[in-house]
């Protein structure tokens, strides 16, 4: 009898811990602020970037690509010209939520130009159809930053043409008089120097509610079997 009872309340203790773990895969939504207060420690690099690709199309046909972590002056860069940048696109932007940011190579021989545009798709935390999505874009051939628009495809995933490759910037855009928010919207830095795919922010949510559910199954389960021997005595 003791026993049992000691065994319930690990269990219960288990599931406790577990409903916190829970909570912890839940992804942060990021800080949602004006375009001139971004700054480089606001823009994140995209965790497992190389499965977020979906598709990499020139003329239709598949390109192959690889991708890397945007180098930090890049992003220094990046932040101090936001505001400017969509202001020039004719952007009106009250808030913007960085969803990300990502380089992007071809491989070589594949030449992207005006006359050689690349499509890409690309799975980005938190998008909805309808929101307001653009991609702060290095030109190489300029050295110059730009806004290139993005269409969201559907919920989670955009597609966008470049005409250059370098570095890449994801920016959910609220604009004036709109009142969307940019909840939902994954935030969390991943380090990239770790080896291996990083997990997306979010991923094990249903393994570890599978978990919770179990333990408190196991506990009812015992709680029952205890009660039907004391029953019996």
């Amino acid at each position: 009898m003791v026993k049992a009872r000691k065994w319930v309340a690990c269990l219960c203790a288990l599931v406790l811990s577990l409903s916190f773990c829970v909570n912890a895969f839940a992804a942060p939504s990021p800080e949602y602020k004006a375009p001139e207060d971004l700054t480089a420690d606001d823009i994140f690099d995209l965790s497992g970037a190389d499965s977020r690709i979906e598709a990499a199309t020139q003329d239709g046909k598949k390109v192959e690509i690889t991708t890397s972590p945007v180098e930090q002056k890049y992003k220094e860069e990046a932040a101090a010209q936001a505001a400017d940048l969509l202001a020039q696109a004719g952007i009106r932007a009250a808030k913007v939520a960085v969803l990300g940011a990502i380089d992007i190579k071809v491989a070589d021989g594949t030449v992207v130009s005006a006359e050689n545009p690349l499509t890409i798709t690309v799975r980005l935390d938190g998008v909805k159809v309808g929101d307001t999505i653009v991609a702060l874009h290095r030109n190489s051939e300029t050295g110059q930053w730009e806004v290139i628009p993005c269409t969201v495809i559907s919920d989670g995933v955009v597609q966008l043409t470049l005409t250059s490759l370098s570095p890449l910037v994801f920016l959910k855009v609220i604009e004036e008089g709109d009142t969307g928010t940019a909840d939902g919207v994954a935030g969390t830095t991943v380090d990239t120097t770790a080896p291996g795919k990083s997990p997306k922010t979010g991923e094990g949510y249903e393994e570890m509610t599978a978990m919770v559910l179990g333990a408190v199954f196991l506990a009812g389960g015992i709680v029952l079997l205890t009660k039907k021997k004391r029953e019996k005595a």
